[in-house]
C-alpha cells in the first residue's frame, strides 16, 4: 500500500521548494520523500497559486470555486 500525505505536509514542503531555500535533493532528505513527489507538489502549489490572477473573475474565493469563470 502506498503511503499518504497529509495536505499541509504537501503544502510544507511545496512552499519550502518555491522559496528556493534548498535544493530539491536537500528538501528530499529532508523530507524524506522523493524528489519526484517535492517537483509535483510544487507544481500543483503553483498551479493553484495562480489561478485567481489569471481567471479575470471577481474575488479569488470565486475564482477558485468557479469551475469555467466567465469574462
Amino acid at each position: 500500500m502506498r503511503k499518504r500525505y497529509p495536505g499541509n505536509f504537501k503544502a510544507k514542503v511545496a512552499v519550502a521548494a518555491i522559496k528556493s531555500e534548498d535544493t530539491i535533493a536537500e528538501l528530499s532528505s529532508k523530507f524524506e520523500i522523493h524528489r519526484a513527489l517535492i517537483m509535483r507538489w510544487k507544481m500543483v502549489m503553483g498551479d493553484v497559486a495562480t489561478i485567481p490572477l489569471f481567471c479575470g473573475a471577481g474575488s479569488p474565493k470565486t475564482a477558485l470555486l468557479t469551475p469555467n469563470p466567465q469574462p
